[in-house]
């Protein structure tokens, strides 16, 4: 749409374990024209600064999905909700994360 927001143009892409290696170049080879969900086991708050320059020209949120938490699967389903709630709907996701423990 001409004059439209570019950066709710974008596709959605979930990456799960989006934070080091293979995430990270995932992230940075698709933010140039895709939104971005990331998700780690461990907060990004040291990873402002790269969050910062990948959100240049498009949307990234991250998330904290630790799979050693026995809560982990209510809360992603209520992240999953909320993100749903605000209108965001994936193209894809990227599964990049290196650990799993069993769950139900």
């Amino acid at each position: 749409m001409p004059g439209g927001n570019v950066k709710e143009e974008r596709p959605w892409w979930i990456l799960v374990g989006g934070r080091h290696r293979l995430g990270r170049a995932l992230a940075e080879g698709l933010a140039p024209e895709h939104n971005l969900v990331l998700t780690s086991s461990r907060s990004w708050r040291e990873e402002q600064p790269w969050i910062d320059e990948l959100s240049t020209g498009t949307q990234v949120r991250t998330l904290c999905w630790d799979a050693s938490d026995p809560g982990l699967v209510p809360q992603m389903m209520a992240d999953l909700e909320r993100l749903g709630a605000e209108g965001i709907q994936f193209q894809s996701a990227v599964l990049v994360a290196g650990t799993f423990p069993e769950q139900a």
